[in-house]
């Protein structure tokens, strides 16, 4: 029964770990939680192929390639970025301009004083691919979700596109990127 596989689960393996969202914020999520001994799947797509890391928006969503680290930023996400850096993904945009007229003029970006804007090797699709493959104890599911229910066991079921029910987990984190998004 689910409920006797939920038992089993505490007592015989890792927590299991549902992450909705494959963007920047769900591979932190995923792999601070494998590095504490929790067992995690990672659902990177949801059911909105405007809005989908492997499908990204026809105005860029993903595939910019710089972004910022704001001055009051998490900890946390600073130290990912420090990771990064040190192995190559990311370098330091000083340069940055947002565009360029016809007249040959340019329109930097300010930023809040103590951000900083970092590009990504390839945009942020190759860095977030480079990333799904890298994570260690983290399974990649390829789904795309269409729903998520908790049983009266205390369980999480996800459902996919194809019908497919998937779990248990024992735990859902929901990771969402502050990522400007197109309208």
């Amino acid at each position: 029964s689910q409920c006797h596989h939920l038992r089993l689960s505490h007592l015989f393996g890792a927590m299991k770990v549902a992450v909705l969202g494959g963007t920047v914020s769900g591979l932190a999520c995923a792999r601070r939680l494998a590095a504490e001994g929790r067992a995690v799947d990672v659902f990177s797509t949801l059911f909105d192929p405007a809005r989908s890391v492997h499908t990204p928006h026809a105005l860029c969503e993903y595939a910019a390639d710089t972004f910022v680290v704001a001055a009051d930023a998490s900890e946390a996400f600073i130290k990912e970025t420090q990771v990064w850096s040190q192995n190559g993904r990311l370098t330091e945009a000083r340069d940055f301009v947002l565009g360029r007229s016809c007249a040959g003029s340019t329109a930097r970006v300010p930023l809040q004083a103590g951000s900083r804007r970092f590009r990504a090797s390839g945009g942020l699709l190759a860095l977030l691919e480079l990333e799904l493959q890298a994570l260690q104890g983290v399974r990649v599911q390829p789904s795309q979700l269409t729903a998520l229910r908790q049983d009266e066991h205390g369980a999480w079921w996800v459902s996919d596109i194809e019908k497919r029910t998937l779990g248990p987990y024992d735990q859902v984190a929901l990771a969402f990127d502050s990522l400007p998004r197109a309208a």
